[in-house]
C-alpha cells in the first residue's frame, strides 16, 4: 500500500472514530454512575435520586472498575464506585417520583458489580423492588448456585426467578446485564458475552402499585441482605431491549468526544507534516 493510501486509511479511521463518539441514548431511563461523595446517588438520566436508608454502611468514591479487559469488554477506568460495609444499608428510589422504572416488559438492565467472598447476602441485588415485595416489580441480582460462584438473576416478583449458569468469580469486577423481551424472553450477559437465553419468559412482569419503591444494593428478601463488602458502578436501565453490540458499547468507558477530537486533530496534523516533508 502506498504512503498516500496509508494516510487516507488512517484519516478515514479517525473520521469513523469521530462518527462513533458516544451519543445521547434516547432509551436510557436510569443511569447511576456512583461518582457522588455522599448520599444521594444521582440519576444521570434525570430521574429520581437514590437516598441512603440510614443504615450507616454506605460508602462513596470507592475505587471503581480499573482499566482493562473483562471478557469481551475493554474499558477505561470507570472512576469511582459506591459500596456497602454492612448488611443494614441500601439506597432507596421512590417509584412515585420515578415511574419510568415501573417496567413490565421489553427493557434492559446492566451494571458493574464487585463481590467479596462473603458478601452477606445470598442474592445480592444491584437494583430491585424494595422491602415488602408483595408479588410486584422485578429484581436484578446474582445468585449462589454452586460453591464459590454465582449466576445472574432477573426475578419477576410473584412470577418466577430466572437465572443463568455463569461463573461469577469472587473479588473481581464483572459486568452483568439482562434483557427482558415480549418476543425473545430473557437474555443474560456476563462481561459482554451472551451466556443464557430463557426463550419462554415472554410474559409481562407485575406492575408496581402506589408508592412501592425500588432500591439499590439490597438483598432479595429483606433489607438486611445487602451487598456487604461489595461495590457497584455504572448501573443503567433502558426501556428497550438492547442487542449484544449495544450492551458492549454501553458497558465500557471511552474517551470523551473532546479527547477523540484532539487526538484526531493531532494525528491529522502529523500526517500532513509528514506528507509535506515527502514532497
Amino acid at each position: 500500500m502506498s504512503y498516500a493510501s496509508k494516510t487516507c486509511v488512517v484519516v478515514c479511521a479517525m473520521v469513523a472514530m469521530l462518527a462513533l463518539a458516544p451519543q445521547a441514548q434516547a432509551t436510557l431511563i436510569a443511569c447511576y454512575n456512583m461518582e457522588q461523595s455522599a448520599s444521594p446517588l444521582v440519576d444521570q438520566a434525570g430521574g429520581q435520586t437514590a437516598v441512603t436508608n440510614g443504615g450507616g454502611g454506605d460508602l462513596y468514591q470507592q475505587a471503581g472498575v480499573p482499566a482493562g479487559t473483562y471478557g469481551a469488554l475493554t474499558t477505561l477506568s470507570t472512576g469511582y464506585a459506591a459500596g456497602l460495609s454492612n448488611t443494614a444499608s441500601q439506597w432507596d428510589i421512590s417509584v412515585a417520583d420515578s415511574a419510568e422504572l415501573n417496567l413490565t416488559n421489553n427493557f434492559t438492565v446492566m451494571g458493574w458489580l464487585y463481590l467479596p467472598a462473603s458478601p452477606g447476602a445470598t442474592v445480592p441485588s444491584l437494583i430491585g423492588r424494595g422491602q415488602g415485595w408483595a408479588g410486584r416489580g422485578w429484581n436484578f441480582a446474582v445468585r449462589d448456585y454452586q460453591a464459590g460462584s454465582r449466576g445472574i438473576e432477573l426475578t419477576g416478583n410473584g412470577i418466577a426467578d430466572y437465572y443463568s449458569n455463569d461463573v461469577i468469580t469472587w473479588d473481581q469486577w464483572h459486568h452483568i446485564a439482562a434483557t427482558k423481551s415480549s418476543t425473545g424472553g430473557i437474555n443474560f450477559y456476563l462481561d459482554g458475552n451472551l451466556t443464557a437465553t430463557i426463550a419462554g419468559a415472554t410474559g409481562n412482569f407485575n406492575a408496581l402499585s402506589g408508592t412501592e419503591s425500588y432500591s439499590l444494593g439490597r438483598g432479595n428478601t429483606i433489607a438486611t441482605q445487602a451487598i456487604n463488602g461489595g461495590k457497584m458502578d455504572e448501573l443503567r436501565v433502558y426501556n428497550t431491549v438492547l442487542t449484544q453490540t449495544e450492551i458492549r458499547a454501553a458497558a465500557v468507558v471511552v474517551p470523551e468526544p473532546s479527547t477523540i477530537v484532539l487526538a484526531a486533530s493531532g494525528l491529522i496534523g502529523l500526517l500532513a507534516y509528514a506528507w509535506r516533508k515527502r514532497k
